[in-house]
């Protein structure tokens, strides 16, 4: 039976959503399991939790995963679900840039290398602004005022943090859209996912490697203007009974995959 592996974290929320995730393969016959990070990267055998050809899908943000990937990877015959990136570190303020770069429209955001940069954060951007955390489903915090932003950081580690300007609310609304393998769905069941926004997300995700993700993005009235401002590697699909469908047949058609090479490569020569 094909089986899809999610690895959580024990020090994140997130096992209710991968129970979510574990009844959409349930319900089409596959197997899955949850394992925790922490318990793959301590025990000797990773063979009890990563069986060849399983797809790995990790439900986590810890620092730990490039390792646990490379562990992974070394024992066994898998498929990790958006591998080129989770293995890249790379940070939120650094995905934001790639992506402004690539034409997609993002809010203008400058980092903090040193606490002294701050003078000149809010001579790039106009108030208010977010001060985010480099790191994803972290700190997110609003500053109206000068004085509330120098509040705000003080004492903080200016590196862990970029300072994003806000979008202006009252021209456009917040949309949570899910992207798995191409298909598209949102958070909002009245939303009609413009051909424009389907254009943007299928960008995002040939520029970031990834297969399954989920965005943020403030969309204009009649949905032909848009700002991105986030992207999660690792959603939950909370919202989306429909995305964790597709999560799971995309699971059963890549491990389908991984069976398919594996018996190619097992095949003895013709004499």
């Amino acid at each position: 039976m094909h089986m899809l592996l999610i690895i959580i974290s024990r020090t994140e929320p997130y096992y209710e959503g991968a129970m979510l995730i574990h009844e959409a393969c349930v319900s089409i016959g596959i197997g899955c399991d949850i394992r925790y990070v922490e318990d793959v990267l301590s025990e000797a055998d990773i063979t009890n939790h990563a069986a060849n050809g399983c797809v790995v899908y990790f439900l986590t943000n810890a620092s730990s995963v490039p390792n646990c990937i490379s562990r992974i990877t070394q024992t066994a015959m898998a498929t990790v679900v958006n591998r080129n990136f989770l293995v890249s570190d790379t940070t939120k303020y650094s995905m934001q840039s790639r992506l402004r770069a690539a034409g997609v429209r993002v809010p203008a955001s400058v980092p903090i290398p040193t606490e002294k940069s701050l003078d000149t954060v809010l001579e790039k951007l106009r108030l208010p602004v977010y001060i985010k955390s480099q790191k994803q489903a972290s700190t997110v915090v609003r500053a109206e005022i000068v004085e509330e932003f120098y509040s705000r950081m003080s004492g903080s580690d200016s590196a862990d943090f970029y300072v994003e300007e806000s979008v202006d609310l009252e021209k456009f609304h917040l949309e949570k859209l899910y992207y798995v393998d191409g298909y598209i769905d949102s958070k909002n069941d009245n939303l009609t996912t413009e051909r424009n926004l389907e254009t943007v997300l299928k960008h995002i995700s040939r520029l970031l490697e990834l297969d399954v993700f989920s965005a943020d993005i403030f969309v204009g009235r009649g949905g032909h203007s848009y700002f991105c401002i986030d992207v999660n590697p690792a959603p939950a699909l909370f919202h989306s009974g429909k995305a964790r469908a597709h999560l799971a047949v995309f699971a059963q058609h890549s491990a389908a995959m991984i069976e398919r090479h594996t018996n190619k490569t097992l095949m003895p020569l013709a004499l």
